[in-house]
């Protein structure tokens, strides 16, 4: 009765091994070991534990498993693109609010010469701060009401990232 009951853990055992794969210590890489690979592994008869993969249909268990774990991985990397561009972006909103708020001060200070250059600049960083805010940067047009609704969506974005940052305890 106990050799039975081994039998049928040891089975259950090269089930799980053969549909989840195991992840070699070696290489730190996951297996995704054969029928024969897995009977050889837990002493079991590769004729017996094919039929009874086939009858249980583990090739399509482990196809399902291996799509789940394909999709995590997918979903954690997509979240860590994602914190980076989130981070990406709040750093371009500081630069250009900064650089914004920069040229403002310069601006009041500069001669006739200088104007065209200030101007250029300024709208290299309001592009840059519509970019990280997802806005479209196609209009070449640019309106003081428009500047200062963009600098309000700016700052409200800085504002919200760094709430967010201090709740979870992120530097």
């Amino acid at each position: 009765m106990e050799a039975r009951a081994n039998k049928k853990k040891e089975t259950e055992l090269a089930k799980r091994e053969y549909i989840e794969g195991y992840v070699d210590p070696d290489s730190g890489m996951r297996i995704w070991p054969s029928i024969r690979e897995v009977a050889k592994r837990h002493g079991i008869s590769y004729e017996n534990l094919g039929r009874k993969s086939k009858k249980e249909q583990w090739t399509v268990e482990r196809d399902q498993f291996r799509q789940e774990v394909e999709q995590e991985r997918k979903e954690r990397v997509m979240d860590q693109i994602a914190g980076v561009g989130a981070d990406l972006d709040l750093a371009a909103v500081e630069i250009a609010t900064t650089g914004l708020q920069r040229l403002n001060k310069f601006m009041k200070q500069a001669d006739s010469s200088e104007v065209y250059t200030i101007a250029m600049a300024a709208k290299t960083l309001h592009q840059m701060g519509r970019l990280a805010c997802g806005e479209s940067t196609d209009k070449n047009v640019i309106d003081v009401g428009e500047i200062k609704d963009v600098k309000q969506r700016l700052l409200s974005k800085v504002n919200s990232f760094a709430q967010r940052k201090q709740e979870t305890g992120a530097n």
